[in-house]
């Protein structure tokens, strides 16, 4: 496909639902196929093929549901769908939140709960469902379970599986509208998007989607620099991109991020293996 093939795509897809998450699917059972060659005629391959799809349409629900505009949609369509073929294989989107940081924070003491559950899965299993469910039910009730709530135990259930046959540490999480409370001389800033990768806290950027009729005035030029200072101070990278320049080059506005990410996440885990000898 082409440059212009690709323009018209994301016309289809902000216009269309349906031609969104059929792309999907065929993205998902693509890269799956790929991840797990030597897995095809296994039970976990199908229950892998079937929860990346449920995980899917719930993040592309995510997306239609709270998305503000067609340009943040197609934003985030192209994320979701296209990251299924990069490194990152596949990304978690979750509805906004009033306290995005302390949200943070929260998840990633919990994901750190599901690395010990998936690391289980990886090297005891063998890839077999049976068995890994049986490990699970030992761990919450050992020692090391004792401290986890029922509510968790629940969640590491189903947040295990939805995570079976991927990098857990490579997976991107997105954050739609997050609000960020008196922040800004006891005002509120509430973004667009907001990027993270548990379970390294140091990585949260801001995406901003700006459509020229509510950033074309000096006040708003003035303002927005005010909220991306701000937000800096308190660990949050700022990126923006405007309306056309995502309608015209989203693909390349993806790469860009990605490859942000990349090294992000490469200098997280240099730091932390430094730390670790």
């Amino acid at each position: 496909m082409d440059k212009q093939g690709f323009y018209n795509f994301g016309d289809k897809i902000i216009q269309n639902e349906n031609s969104a998450k059929e792309f999907l699917h065929i993205m998902i059972k693509d890269s799956i196929a790929e991840l797990l060659e030597n897995e095809k005629n296994t039970e976990f391959f199908d229950e892998a093929i079937t929860t990346s799809l449920a995980f899917g349409d719930i993040s592309l629900n995510f997306i239609n549901s709270y998305s503000e505009s067609p340009i943040e949609k197609l934003f985030l369509y192209s994320l979701l769908i296209t990251s299924f073929k990069y490194q990152f294989l596949g990304i978690v989107v979750v509805p906004p939140q009033i306290k995005p940081i302390e949200y943070i924070k929260n998840s990633t003491e919990h994901y750190k709960e599901l690395i010990e559950c998936y690391n289980l899965f990886k090297t005891k299993t063998n890839g077999n469902l049976h068995v890994f469910e049986k490990l699970l039910q030992d761990y919450v009730k050992s020692e090391n379970g004792n401290n986890i709530t029922e509510k968790q135990k629940r969640e590491i259930n189903v947040d295990v599986v939805m995570y079976l046959g991927f990098d857990f540490y490579n997976k991107i999480h997105i954050m739609l509208q997050p609000t960020f409370q008196k922040i800004l001389n006891g005002k509120n800033i509430r973004g667009d998007m907001l990027i993270w990768i548990p379970p390294y806290e140091n990585i949260k950027i801001l995406i901003e989607c700006d459509g020229y009729e509510f950033h074309n005035s000096k006040e708003a030029f003035i303002n927005d620099r005010k909220r991306d200072r701000v937000l800096k101070n308190n660990g949050i990278e700022v990126l923006r991109f405007s309306g056309s320049e995502i309608k015209t080059n989203f693909i390349e506005i993806f790469y860009e991020i990605m490859n942000l990410l990349m090294k992000k996440l490469n200098y997280e885990k240099s730091v932390k293996t430094k730390n670790s000898v």
